[in-house]
């Protein structure tokens, strides 16, 4: 059944009793008719109003699903389900070079925000500066107030594959690099990990959108399900070399890793918690790991941006 996820806004707290969908939040311009969904929610708009709620089962994959995408400007939409479990949900996002951007949606919260092993922090659109130049998108400028416009696609499990929804997606515009609209970079950012917070059982599921604004898109995409995140103990910011007593959990951006590791590197996430709500706050911090005494640096974006042998103190 051909859908949409893209860029919507609609008249009511939840999308099954809304009346209509909108392109913009003062609900002034009515989206295009067609097919669009939330969470397994799908719902056909004709002259402006939305029919009733129909399901659409083959379309939601389960978490430890990979899914790669490849073909045509536009957005590709997939819903995972998560089940009930509680903890943090990762991600890899591989991007190759075309530039790409990914964003999830869980509970009402969205994200486009990456760590990955040779680059470190990146968020929005990521992808090879010399690519991203020839589609007209820039570190400097973003996409100089341009938009894309393409197609939509959606998932479907029955068919292994994305499906034309025959309604178009408008992307962008983006902005620059210092307002995180982008994140270009000399080589391919490789694996790009994401971290989703699931501190609770529901809602058990979650969407991801990829948008493709450059011709050629390439990229591949693991879900992987809810578990609590491995934890160091550390010291408090600027304390002395072996004093710890407070945990920092972690997710390893190790490429080949599904989030795991058996000690914290740089460019992982840090967080505060198991299910990775909130970030590990800024600064320098004692660490014991592997019976070696280390400081290790955090940034303001909760990646690790350095890891030193520990002398005296973290100063």
């Amino acid at each position: 059944m051909p859908v949409s996820l893209v860029n919507i806004f609609y008249d009511s707290l939840s999308f099954a009793t809304a009346t209509s969908a909108w392109t913009n939040s003062d609900l002034t311009s009515l989206a295009p008719d067609g097919w669009y969904s939330e969470v397994g929610i799908f719902r056909r708009q004709y002259l402006g109003v939305l029919g009733p709620v129909q399901t659409c089962p083959s379309c939601i994959l389960s978490c430890g699903a990979a899914v790669s995408g490849v073909g045509t400007v536009g957005t590709y939409a997939l819903d995972f389900s998560l089940g009930t479990d509680i903890g943090a949900v990762v991600v890899k996002f591989l991007p190759s070079n075309i530039p790409d951007k990914a964003t999830w949606t869980y509970d009402g919260v969205s994200a486009s925000e990456y760590s990955s092993q040779s680059e470190g922090y990146l968020q929005g659109v990521v992808g090879q500066i010399a690519a991203g130049t020839a589609c007209g998108i820039t570190n400097a400028l973003g996409s100089s107030g341009a938009t894309f416009s393409g197609t939509s696609y959606i998932y479907d499990t029955a068919l292994a594959g994305f499906i034309d929804t025959g309604v178009a997606s408008n992307m962008g515009p983006y902005t620059n690099a210092a307002a995180g609209g982008v994140a270009l970079t000399t080589s391919a950012p490789g694996e790009c990990f994401m971290v989703i917070p699931k501190p609770l059982s529901s809602p058990g599921s979650m969407s991801m959108l990829i948008e493709g604004p450059c011709s050629g898109t390439g990229w591949n995409i693991e879900i992987f399900c809810p578990r609590q995140l491995q934890s160091f103990s550390v010291g408090n910011m600027g304390g002395s070399c072996g004093v710890t007593g407070r945990d920092m959990y972690y997710c390893s951006v190790d490429p080949t890793s599904d989030g795991t590791s058996a000690v914290i590197a740089v460019n992982d996430w840090v967080f505060t918690d198991p299910n990775g709500v909130n970030k590990f706050g800024a600064g320098e911090f004692p660490i014991t790991m592997s019976a070696t005494n280390y400081c290790i640096t955090v940034g303001t974006d909760g990646v690790v941006t350095a890891l030193t042998a520990c002398s005296g103190s973290c100063v």
